[in-house]
């Protein structure tokens, strides 16, 4: 069997090798290796100039898996590769046996509409976020225009498809409810947690600030380090300091930084690759700040509680079936924050707690768990079609 696999992802590729510089390696596909043969990614391919370091990128080197442009690798993408379908892709994807799609995704989800109502091939889905939440707090006035027309097509393809895949336990499901089958299992893959002995020997030395952490690309807007910026620079500078790790607009960040007054307590560490190198720095933390305002069921949040490290983070889409209360604020509330920081950078040891709690919910995301869900799962989907 044959799978085509769509999603608005980048990859980029050099000398014939495909690279991620996200989390959707290959292992992402290794669910589907029970039922296909082969996997066709359609998703955006970025040719990758000398320019470019694909240093901290994770190369796609399957053999089964191969890869077809959804834009024009020589001009990268153009407005015309998120609007339109183009015959050729769609011939290409009806020469498979079923279709599965993550969303959100502009295109991904176009694809499936019209797929949808003019084939018969089965289509399923994996939904990981929402697109009404990612377009509201992009940032830019231009794609807050589109964030309801396309919050309502996400919407459609998700109630006409037969089978989906939701990483959250309820909120997903309450926003894009689908008429077909579906399951709940997050798209984290948690290959073991740790004992929380390390952390509780970590106490707060004498005089000694606190090492933060936050993750995620500020290319977007939704990430919330705006937020959390603003809150840090309303708490007494000798005692913490904040490590940024993703990739962005380097003089946007460092603008958030400067007009802070952090800049002797920030450090944009960039891009570290998933797995150890990620693990390791989560090791590294005190605690783990995430303040974004448009999440499906964050991987950053549940890897870092599968290290047992404390977490305070924004109340938006399924964060609370992961946090208690007493550690969320509202999305972009920076005066709550700044209060649930001032408390930790203070009382660290009332944190403590949280290692063992963090450690047991995050079990329930371990890859031996998850992993076998889903593939039963797509397993009776496409047998049954």
């Amino acid at each position: 069997m044959n799978i085509a696999y769509i999603h608005d992802h980048k990859y980029f590729r050099r000398n014939g090798k495909v690279y991620s510089a996200g989390t959707m390696s290959k292992e992402v596909f290794s669910r589907f290796w029970g039922i296909a043969s082969k996997i066709t990614v359609f998703a955006y391919i970025i040719d990758a100039g000398d320019g470019l370091s694909i240093k901290s990128m994770t190369e796609i080197d399957d053999p089964r898996i191969n890869f077809v442009g959804l834009n024009d690798a020589r001009l990268g993408i153009i407005l015309k590769d998120r609007l339109l379908l183009k015959q050729a892709i769609l011939s290409n994807i009806l020469s498979h046996d079923g279709v599965v799609a993550r969303l959100p995704g502009a295109l991904s989800s176009r694809y499936c509409s019209y797929l949808m109502k003019n084939t018969g091939i089965p289509i399923g889905l994996e939904v990981v976020g929402c697109t009404f939440d990612a377009l509201w707090h992009h940032g830019s006035m231009k794609v807050k225009l589109v964030a309801i027309p396309s919050y309502l097509l996400m919407k459609g393809v998700v109630k006409r498809s037969e089978a989906v895949v939701y990483v959250t336990e309820s909120f997903l499901q309450s926003r894009y409810p689908t008429r077909g089958k579906s399951i709940n299992a997050s798209n984290v893959a948690i290959g073991e947690v740790v004992g929380d002995e390390r952390w509780r020997m970590r106490k707060r030395s004498s005089g000694k600030s606190l090492k933060l952490g936050i993750v995620g690309s500020w290319d977007v807007k939704y990430k919330g380090h705006d937020v959390l910026m603003k809150s840090l620079s309303r708490l007494p500078k000798e005692k913490f300091h904040l490590e940024i790790v993703g990739s962005g607009d380097t003089d946007y960040i460092r603008s958030l930084i400067s007009a802070g007054g952090l800049d002797e307590n920030v450090t944009v560490v960039g891009r570290l690759r998933p797995g150890k190198e990620m693990l390791a720095w989560f090791d590294s933390l005190n605690l783990l700040v995430h303040p974004s305002k448009q999440e499906g069921l964050p991987r950053t949040v549940i890897e870092a509680m599968s290290r047992g490290c404390p977490v305070l983070a924004s109340s938006i889409a399924g964060i609370p079936e992961l946090l208690p209360e007493r550690r969320l604020h509202p999305p972009g509330d920076h005066n709550m924050l700044r209060l649930q920081l001032l408390e930790f950078l203070d009382n660290s040891e009332f944190f403590n707690e949280d290692i063992a709690m963090n450690i047991e919910r995050s079990k329930d995301y371990l890859f031996s768990v998850l992993e076998n869900r889903r593939i039963e799962f797509w397993r009776n989907f496409f047998q049954r079609s």
